[in-house]
């Protein structure tokens, strides 16, 4: 499957790329999100909302004493944050099994704690700088592989443009 590695310059741009995202996805998509504390998870996140035309009345916050935050634009966005779950069992326990894959947009921060394995667009976040990132992502099935084609592609022509 496919790998891409992008680097933004700010905030506003990871940001930006993840509003790329949040404009191209489909029903299902599931996005495995990992990087250090701090790396820019919940920007991004924030990113993918406007995307997808969450209002911004519904501000974009880290779940991670809620675990599941739940937003509503052109497609449902289900925003985890499995930092404090301790594995599989957990993930029954607050019902992700009945979201994960199914409808709307997953995006799941801190995948690992569970050993999430499902098919994905797995994006790792690393802070190379006090504001850039290096966003390594990788598509694990031909639905996410197509995904992140269109994505990729958007942000390409959006670097063309402003070029």
């Amino acid at each position: 499957m496919t790998c891409w590695s992008v680097e933004t310059s700010s905030p506003s741009e990871t940001q930006q790329l993840g509003t790329l995202l949040g404009a191209v996805v489909e029903e299902g998509t599931v996005v495995l999100l990992d990087g250090e504390l701090g790396a820019g998870k919940t920007c991004f996140t924030q990113g993918v909302a406007r995307g997808l035309e969450v209002p911004e009345e519904q501000p974009v916050t880290s779940p991670t004493f809620v675990i599941m935050n739940q937003y509503h634009g052109r497609r449902t966005l289900y925003h985890f944050d499995l930092y404090r779950l301790s594995g599989e069992d957990d993930l029954e326990t607050i019902g992700a099994d009945e979201v994960l894959g199914r409808d709307g947009l997953c995006v799941v921060e801190w995948p690992g704690q569970c050993a999430l394995q499902l098919p994905a667009l797995r994006v790792k976040i690393e802070a190379v700088a006090v504001e850039s990132r290096t966003l390594v992502v990788r598509a694990e099935d031909p639905f996410h592989d197509s995904l992140l084609q269109r994505w990729r592609q958007a942000w390409e022509k959006g670097r063309t443009a402003s070029a």
